[in-house]
């Protein structure tokens, strides 16, 4: 998964989550590495719908799939750059997650320990917009890659990729 790569002691990543429909999302991950090339990861993931979690279900499935991906890179320590205030809210205390997302907050909180150092900031949505617009491009494909593999499909990766 790694390709070689190598990445910086603090890793920036930035995550852009697009929500699917019946229970499909897509979770967009960029990464620069330690020569300061970008890498932009595309993964698809399939979650059980909460209609009371208000779409909060996506951003937790989300966030996790991108740290799960971050992690399989070896990435150490990161700083995670997401244009969801509500969820950074959650995760830093702020407010309290709806009941219905104790456990997916506990799983998030789970991923995050498994790094050195881990902090997810909340960004204005102008910051994340190209890389969610390239996560719509890719979403036909990506999703339908999940169906034919089932649950948890393959992520896709497109290093360097403009």
């Amino acid at each position: 998964m790694n390709k070689g790569r190598r990445y910086p002691n603090e890793t920036l990543a930035t995550v852009a989550i697009l929500k699917g429909g019946a229970g499909r999302g897509l979770s967009a991950l960029e990464v620069i590495d330690a020569d300061g090339c970008p890498a932009r990861h595309f993964i698809p993931y399939q979650i059980g719908e909460v209609p009371a979690s208000l779409g909060q279900d996506y951003l937790y499935a989300g966030l996790s799939a991108a740290l799960d991906r971050l992690h399989e890179l070896n990435v150490s320590a990161v700083t995670v750059q997401i244009a969801e205030p509500s969820l950074v809210d959650e995760i830093e205390r702020r407010t309290e997650p709806r009941p219905e997302l104790i456990l997916p907050y506990i799983t998030l909180g789970c991923k995050l320990n498994r790094f050195m150092r881990a902090k997810v900031l909340a960004v204005p949505g102008e910051r994340v917009a190209a890389l969610r617009a390239r996560a719509a491009a890719h979403a036909p494909a990506a999703w339908g890659r999940s169906r034919a593999a089932g649950k948890r499909a393959p992520a896709m990766s497109l290093a360097g990729v403009a």
